[in-house]
């Protein structure tokens, strides 16, 4: 019988190794805002200013923000660190 449980989350290590294959380039555009990636850590889904803003953007393109890893991104150092998957 199948039940209705949330997707699993993939493992913070492949999160994180994926994630730090986008270079500083690619990550530019996004400095000084909140970034949501997918869980995987492939793709940058939405970003904004803010969570607020961000959560709105991610609802308009129906995706569900407990579902992505959310980082900002400072100017200092775009890499960032990691504000947790899933929202």
């Amino acid at each position: 019988m199948a039940t209705n449980s949330p997707p699993a989350l993939p493992a913070i290590d492949l999160y994180e190794s994926n994630r730090q294959r986008f270079t500083p380039v690619e990550l530019a555009p996004y400095v000084n805002q909140w970034v949501a990636f997918s869980l995987d850590g492939q793709r940058i889904v939405a970003a904004a200013p803010s969570l607020l803003v961000l959560d709105q953007r991610l609802a308009t393109l129906g995706e569900d923000p407990q579902q992505v890893g959310l980082e900002f991104l400072s100017d200092e150092d775009n890499s960032a660190g990691s504000a947790g998957l899933g929202g």
